[in-house]
């Protein structure tokens, strides 16, 4: 945690650091009490510690902050596609229950599926689906503790991305 605090009495801002961060930086025991950081004056990027000069940011900001893209198909592509999966399941219910209810519900619920809109639900649907699988496969990998160095991830988010895309287009070309 740091606490502002003005330390040396000159007027620049010093933040102090508590106990575990500094334990966390590195700092000796014997310098805890010199933990300070300076911030007056100096670059955005490179900020002192103590005599230490840290080159990167205490806690990166979000306009700042690139996410790596295994990052973004975890939050926005396995999470997001399940969330799509459940929605494409709703259509699926609609369609069998109108094919339990007779002809008139089956007419009306092939339209919609036969529609622009509906095949558009349809391919979104399938493509969640294949996203879906070839992340959760790329888990399995993970939870046997294969593909965690960073080339490894980045090679298998291209491989995920591509074989969805691939297999999406080969399941509209075929059916």
């Amino acid at each position: 945690m740091f606490l502002p605090f003005d330390f040396a009495g000159d007027g620049e801002l010093h933040l102090i650091v508590s106990a575990r961060v500094a334990e966390d930086l590195g700092i000796p025991r014997k310098d805890w009490d010199l933990a300070a950081m300076s911030t007056a004056a100096k670059p955005a990027t490179t900020r002192t510690l103590g005599t230490r000069a840290l080159s990167r940011p205490l806690s990166p900001h979000l306009q700042i902050y690139r996410m790596p893209l295994a990052a973004m198909l975890s939050i926005a592509g396995h999470r997001a596609t399940g969330i799509g999966l459940v929605l494409g399941l709703l259509l699926l219910t609609w369609w069998l229950t109108a094919a339990a209810f007779g002809e008139p519900a089956y007419t009306t619920t092939m339209a919609f599926i036969g529609s622009w809109f509906g095949k558009f639900i349809l391919f979104g649907f399938s493509f969640a689906f294949y996203f879906h699988l070839c992340t959760g496969v790329r888990h399995l990998f993970w939870d046997a503790g294969k593909g965690f160095e960073i080339p490894d991830t980045q090679r298998t988010n291209q491989i995920v991305i591509a074989a969805a895309v691939m297999l999406t287009l080969l399941t509209w070309l075929i059916v």
